[in-house]
């Protein structure tokens, strides 16, 4: 049976929320190129590092389970945002129930992944409040005249309004993030070009040293025949001087000798 991996402690959150918001262009980019889906994948790895660092029980935590756990914790957190949006809005601002209560970790997550994807465009309907409905959302206050009622902006002019900037800034965030991602594969497939122009200089460099070692060991190998030669050479000049003879050329000499 496989060991289960332990729980993660306050540290290893605090270090896992601390990291994806320093790497969240990487992490949360659109892009979905080869170099960019390598470019996340080496972030999270990154995460797990600093997350082990501070991780005192010896589990040793994967790139895979830091995604797993963020996913997790961002998706309790959004949930637990919205109901605190329903809560306030129900109280006006009093005493919550502990369960609307957010807790430190649920507003720096709110910080990272934006005030929309949690609650929606501002000035939409809340359609998991079912105490609310649409009736009423429409209907003006019993004490509104027909002209005080000509008199104030269209609700769906409004609400259009500050839907169309609330796009625009999302687009505008999500773009830079973008030409952020691209900057960052681009600059990646550049290092990796002139990476492989390095390698491809080296192999040249050591297939010539190469080359360069067999031309010397041919070069010692003449020397050495052109010495063998002049030794005999001389040998044969001895002898004829008659210095030495042809016996004592074959036999070596001994150390007494």
């Amino acid at each position: 049976m496989a060991k289960r991996c332990p729980n993660f402690s306050a540290a290893e959150i605090s270090v896992l929320t601390d990291e994806v918001e320093s790497k969240k262009d990487i992490l949360f980019s659109k892009q979905n190129s080869t170099v960019s889906n390598a470019l996340k994948r080496d972030a999270w790895k990154e995460v797990a590092l600093k997350v082990n660092a501070v991780n005192t029980t010896g589990y040793v935590r994967t790139g895979e389970e830091m995604k797993k756990k963020w996913i997790c914790l961002s998706s309790e957190s959004r949930k637990k945002l919205a109901l605190n949006r329903r809560e306030q809005r129900k109280t006006g601002g009093g005493c919550l129930p502990s369960e609307a209560t957010l807790r430190p970790i649920d507003e720096k997550i709110e910080g990272i992944i934006g005030e929309t994807s949690i609650s929606g465009v501002e000035g939409g309907i809340d359609v998991l409040d079912s105490s609310t409905t649409t009736d009423a959302l429409l209907a003006p206050p019993s004490n509104m005249t027909d002209a005080s009622i000509e008199c104030q902006p269209s609700v769906e002019n409004s609400r259009l309004s500050r839907k169309g900037t609330k796009r625009t800034v999302s687009t505008s965030e999500s773009q830079q993030r973008d030409d952020l991602m691209t900057s960052f594969v681009t600059a990646e497939e550049e290092r990796l070009s002139i990476e492989k122009r390095r390698l491809e200089i080296e192999k040249r460099r050591l297939d010539t040293e190469e080359k360069r070692l067999k031309i010397e060991d041919r070069r010692l190998a003449v020397a050495e025949q052109q010495l063998q030669i002049q030794r005999e050479q001389h040998s044969l000049h001895l002898c004829q001087l008659g210095i030495v003879n042809n016996a004592t050329l074959n036999v070596p000499l001994t150390e007494n000798e």
